[in-house]
């Protein structure tokens, strides 16, 4: 079977250690000088969700290769933070500045709109639980005994 969620989306298949593995997060993590290796440990359980979880959008062919997927997070994660992103990454106009994006137009309005898709990682982060420090696997991959070692429940 083709499988496209496994293993290796989170654990590198050499030491099964988490990792990012989606384009968008490596892209994101450079634009903004984080280095993996230095993010603590539950920072990478609730990034490795997000490789999937997450707020994303296609760019505009005018901001650099035509549908790559893009984290809108330069700014934060609240929507007001992504909204600011997402008003200089559009269609550049004929002085060649950066519209606000669109990635939907109604049919029946013709109103432009960006649509966004699962913000699940942002919800996170700015709520209650990433304030206090906990990671998504906490509750959704709560950690069990197999053969006597401590695993996260997958």
């Amino acid at each position: 079977m083709d499988e496209t969620i496994n293993c290796a989306n989170c654990h590198n298949p050499a030491n099964m250690e988490l990792r990012p593995y989606s384009e968008p997060l490596k892209d994101w993590l450079k634009r903004t000088n984080q280095v993996w290796d230095k993010l603590s440990r539950n920072e990478k359980r609730s990034l490795v969700c997000a490789q999937c979880h997450v707020e994303y959008y296609f760019q505009h062919a005018d901001n650099g290769p035509a549908a790559n997927p893009i984290f809108p997070w330069d700014n934060g994660f609240g929507p007001e933070d992504m909204y600011q992103y997402y008003k200089e990454h559009g269609k550049k106009d004929a002085t060649g500045k950066p519209g606000p994006f669109v990635d939907f137009v109604h049919a029946a309005s013709k109103t432009p709109i960006i649509k966004i898709q699962h913000p699940e990682y942002e919800t996170f982060i700015d709520g209650p639980h990433g304030a206090a420090g906990v990671s998504c696997a906490d509750c959704h991959m709560q950690y069990q005994r197999v053969d006597g070692k401590k695993v996260s429940s997958h």
